[in-house]
């Protein structure tokens, strides 16, 4: 997950790490979308959530920096729900984490499918309003989609 920095002004805003906490997966380029997806300052992975996951829980992805820097949750892609349940309460709130570990609580399980959009930089850098051509230079860009296959 850590490319060379060829820019020594530039923090490095590639993740050291990524893992759901509660089963320990590590989040590596095995999980990759597709060839090419977890490139140039932009990565995307697709993460399985087991069937048997009850719908209530919430995982805990725990992302870690190798400098202080920021995470900011830019949006949340909802896929559809499994079964008759209900999104009541479910929303989207840009916020954020600073640091180098980072936590965050995320409901996956009663969706088939759920994304989340990420954008990691130094806090003097970029937001979420930064344009998408900025990845790889001010911040690097993660998106986790989340999958299930419901009952």
């Amino acid at each position: 997950m850590e490319p060379t920095n060829s820019n020594p002004d530039r923090k490095n805003t590639t993740l050291a790490s990524a893992q759901i906490i509660e089963n320990g997966l590590v989040i590596s380029d095995q999980y990759c979308l597709k060839q090419g997806s977890c490139s140039s300052g932009n990565y995307t992975y697709s993460i399985p959530v087991s069937k048997t996951t009850p719908m209530d829980v919430t995982i805990t992805l725990q992302m870690k920096t190798s400098l202080p820097l920021i995470i900011y949750l830019c949006s949340v892609n909802y896929g559809n729900l499994c079964g008759s349940i209900s999104n009541t309460g479910l929303k989207t709130e840009i916020s954020m984490t600073q640091g180098t570990t980072h936590k965050w609580s995320l409901v996956v399980a009663p969706y088939y499918d759920i994304t989340y959009h990420f954008r990691v930089a130094d806090p003097s850098q970029a937001t979420c309003n930064s344009e998408s051509t900025s990845a790889g230079e001010t911040f690097t860009q993660y998106s986790f989609h989340f999958y299930r296959v419901c009952n």
